[in-house]
């Protein structure tokens, strides 16, 4: 029972069952790691960036934009872009509909904000990750959801973007509390790094503040709100701007190469006129 879980839980080991307790020493361990570089594989319209992992049957795929390519007017947007991308409405289907599609074909499918380190006097690259994660053999069910995320979201449904614009207010409220000094410290240092100027930008307290202008005029504002939106997703059909990799075994690369240049072939195709 619950009490006798405990009184054992609570006992010391004896010094036979502690003297079973494998332990590592340090010439147990490789001085040669495991390490596999990634590869370039052409394709048609770009290339994919290959790691090759053991993932048991699960295809790990990422879909990366440059938001330096983005109009600069357009910045303030993005994190709210990323928070409601996959989860409002398409023309096919309701965002509940499509959050049931996504566990049941998928094990996600999430965008979010980083920034790339330079390396070596490189610039910062700030960019949007698209990534999502699935069996192999669902993956035309995986790209099928995704395509009608980029083609049909629906940011018409206001009313349930502002809850969830209010969820994000909730979050950085929290964040502000518990972590007051580490948001001091980046808008500090957004000052004099190019780094921290893009992280303060896109989701640090200048976002915040931005945000919650947002809600405080949010009826007046709605239409300008879903107008940015739009562009920003009409931005995204840049080929140039993309990157694609995927991990994985080597046995799903054809169908990852090929889900690649369907997806450069679908960005293409949806660039406004």
């Amino acid at each position: 029972d619950y009490r006798r879980l405990n009184e054992y839980r609570g006992s010391e080991d004896s010094p036979e069952d502690a003297a079973r307790i494998p332990l590592l020493e340090r010439s147990d361990l490789s001085s040669d790691p495991d390490y596999q570089p990634s590869r370039r594989i052409p394709v048609e319209g770009g290339e994919l960036i290959f790691q090759e992992r053991d993932t048991n049957s699960i295809a790990y795929i990422d879909w990366r934009y440059d938001l330096r390519r983005l109009d600069k007017s357009l910045r303030p947007y993005y994190r709210i872009f990323t928070e409601l991308f996959g989860a409002v409405d398409t023309k096919s289907h309701g965002y509940a509909e499509l959050s049931d599609l996504i566990d049941c074909y998928t094990g996600g499918t999430v965008h979010v904000l980083r920034m790339i380190d330079p390396v070596s006097g490189d610039p910062v690259i700030p960019t949007m990750s698209w990534r999502t994660k699935f069996l192999y053999h669902n993956a035309d069910k995986a790209f099928a959801i995704n395509r009608e995320i980029l083609l049909e979201t629906d940011f018409s449904d206001t009313d349930h973007i502002r809850d969830m614009l209010l969820q994000l207010k909730t979050g950085y409220e929290r964040d502000l509390l518990e972590s007051s000094n580490g948001v001091a410290s980046d808008l500090g240092l957004s000052s004099y790094s190019e780094y921290y100027a893009w992280k303060e930008e896109l989701q640090g307290y200048s976002f915040y503040q931005f945000l919650c202008s947002l809600l405080d005029g949010f009826d007046s504002r709605k239409e300008e709100l879903v107008a940015a939106l739009e562009a920003v997703r009409n931005n995204l059909f840049d080929v140039d701007g993309w990157q694609s990799a995927y991990v994985g075994e080597e046995t799903f690369l054809p169908q990852a190469q090929s889900m690649t240049e369907s997806f450069i072939k679908l960005l293409g195709e949806g660039r406004p006129a």
